[in-house]
This record gives structure tokens, C-alpha cells and sequence, in this order.
């Protein structure tokens, strides 16, 4: 039998497992991508210009439930949450509040980062590359998932920069899409916006997938059956 510390972290490995979770989990994939598009669309139609950016950040919490069940469910396919409780992929409200914290966290990090000259921001991006995986799987407080991802991702730091400059770039050309083809807001309707969400949702998803695939090659979890319950 392999032993898995023996085994290299490939990329060429993680994109067959982004694509058999894609496979798998098709539907899930497509109605959470639709559900987020469609609000980020209803709200861009409804509201005035001035509001829309409070009422998309208000519903940035509805998407990081999405993207807390995208992950866990995919986990729970992968065996990583065998034996849990709530077997519907539920996460409790403290795991979402500490999800939430990370988030803020991350963003803030990154964001700091950028501003000082780009590349502190992009090492920032690839060592917490797998930290809500870390946080949801293994049940780690939300400090301890920073430096747990940094751990599980410095052997490896290359290869998965490689990664996350490709998702950066994909996703920074589907919004230069989004800024460029949707017409002024006195233009906008359902018809250009809902496609350009759509365009930028899936990337967001896939990422979301990457970021777990990504996290069972470098951890090796599959079977593992002592990790703590994050759910109630």
C-alpha cells in the first residue's frame, strides 16, 4: 500500500479531482451558482446605484452559506466527515460565524497585502489557499486554520501559486467582463446582467471546488475518521 507521505503534491491531480467533484456534484454546483448570480441580478435590477454595493455586501453572507455547503457536501462525498452527525452537510451557526470571521480575516490580510506593492498580498492568497477547508474539516479555531493552511501549504508553495495566479486571472477577466459588457445602470436588465453574474459565480464555485480539491491532495484526509464534528 502507498504510504501517503510518500506521494508527491501534483497539480495535475488536483484538477482531475476539481473534476470529478464537478462531475459528481453537477446539480449542486449549477443551483448554487444560479442562486448567487440571480441575487447579486435581482439586487443590480431593484435598487439604485447608491445602495446596490451595501445590499451585495448583505448578501455576500447569503453566498458564504453557499460556499460552506458547496464544501462541506463535497467533503462528506469525500469521506472526510464520515461518521458526523447531520448528515443533510448543515453547518451549526458557530461554524458559520467562525467562517464568517475567517473570511473577514482573509480578505482584509490580502487586501493589505496588495496595497503593499502586489507580492504580499499574493504569497498571503496562496498560503491561506486552503484555510476554510482546514477550518470546516478539521474542526480548527479560526487563528489556528491561518497557520494550519500556511503548514499544509509552504512544502508546496510553488506549484500552488501556480494555481492561484491561474483562478486569479480567470477571475479577474470574468469581472473586467462583468465591468465592461453591463451597460450603465440606467441600462441594466436581466439580459446582460444575469449572464455576466452567471460568468463570474461559476468562476467563485470553481474556486471554491479548486480550494478543496486542493486540500485533500495536500492533506491526504480521504478515510480519516478522527477528525472532530464542526456540526451540531
Amino acid at each position: 500500500m502507498d504510504n501517503p507521505e510518500d506521494r508527491s503534491f501534483e497539480i495535475s491531480s488536483v484538477l482531475t479531482e476539481v473534476l470529478n467533484l464537478a462531475e459528481s456534484n453537477w446539480l449542486m454546483l449549477l443551483v448554487v451558482t444560479v442562486a448567487a448570480a440571480a441575487g447579486y441580478t435581482v439586487i443590480e435590477l431593484s435598487v439604485d446605484d447608491s445602495t446596490a454595493f451595501s445590499l451585495q455586501n448583505l448578501f455576500s453572507f447569503v453566498v458564504l452559506y453557499l460556499q460552506i455547503l458547496v464544501i462541506v457536501r463535497l467533503a462528506r462525498e469525500k469521506g472526510l466527515l464520515d461518521g458526523r452527525d447531520h448528515e443533510d452537510g448543515s453547518p451549526t451557526l458557530g461554524g458559520y460565524f467562525r467562517a464568517f470571521g475567517q473570511s473577514i480575516l482573509w480578505t482584509l490580510g490580502v487586501i493589505f497585502g496588495l496595497v503593499l506593492l502586489v507580492i504580499p498580498g499574493i504569497w498571503l492568497m496562496t498560503i491561506w489557499f486552503v484555510v476554510l477547508p482546514v477550518l470546516l474539516v478539521e474542526n480548527e479555531n479560526v487563528m489556528d486554520s491561518f497557520g494550519r493552511s500556511k503548514a499544509l501549504v509552504t512544502p508546496h508553495f510553488w506549484k500552488i501559486l501556480l494555481l492561484v495566479l491561474i483562478l486569479a486571472l480567470v477571475y479577474v477577466a470574468a469581472a473586467v467582463a462583468l465591468f465592461l459588457f453591463v451597460p450603465y445602470p440606467e441600462d441594466y436588465s436581466i439580459w446582460t446582467n444575469l449572464p455576466l453574474n452567471l460568468l463570474l459565480q461559476a468562476v467563485q464555485t470553481g474556486g471554491w471546488v479548486l480550494g478543496l480539491a486542493t486540500y485533500i491532495q495536500l492533506a491526504n484526509l480521504t478515510g480519516r475518521e478522527d477528525l472532530e464534528d464542526v456540526f451540531a
